[in-house]
């Protein structure tokens, strides 16, 4: 999708800026999840991803409509 409109420097400058905030969210999604693993408990784990998704499915859902 991102070389359909981007050529060139643009297009791996948007590759590094895409890579870059994958890793980001894998270390902090990781890191998170773990943190309520060992302080709430195992199952906080599954169910504050869900959370997650719930939460980023409604945002895009509202932000659709517009």
């Amino acid at each position: 999708m991102l070389g359909e409109q981007y050529r060139g420097s643009m297009l791996v400058a948007g590759s590094a800026a895409f890579s870059l905030a994958y890793a980001a969210g894998s270390v902090a999604g990781s890191g998170a999840t773990g943190f309520l693993m060992a302080l709430i408990n195992p199952t906080a784990g599954p169910l504050g991803v869900g959370m997650v998704l719930v939460v980023f499915t409604l945002i895009f859902a509202v932000a659709g409509r517009r």
